[in-house]
């Protein structure tokens, strides 16, 4: 909730411990600051609720990424483009859905390096 509400408290109160978001910091008042705090907690919330890696190989991502994931994403690049992750050998299909739930869609503009 962005503000205290008595009429959520009353409807929801048995069911639901419900917050407010209201900034006890008297510098940043007002709904737009507690809007703001709701929209960090909820990123938050989503970040932490899921263990989905898939933004590792997506193309648009690179710049959200630490130096170890630039590594390990230039890594993982190279592995996509050798001869045997095209299909010369049994493992290319698990390689393949590997690189693909990290956010690989197989396109030459995808295998662009981020420099480390």
């Amino acid at each position: 909730m962005l503000e205290h509400d008595a009429m959520q408290k009353k409807l929801w109160g048995k069911h639901l411990k419900l917050i407010d978001m209201k900034n006890p910091d008297a510098s940043e008042s007002g709904i737009a600051a507690a809007a703001r705090l709701l929209e960090i907690f909820l990123d938050s919330l989503v970040a932490h609720a899921s263990d989905s890696h898939s933004f590792l190989l997506a193309q648009h991502y690179g710049g959200g990424l630490t130096d170890d994931e630039s590594t390990l994403r230039n890594a993982l690049l190279q592995l996509a483009e050798m001869p045997a992750t095209g299909g010369g050998s049994s493992a290319a299909p698990v390689i393949r859905r590997m690189l693909r739930e990290l956010g690989w869609e197989g396109t030459a503009a995808e295998t662009q390096e981020i420099p480390s």
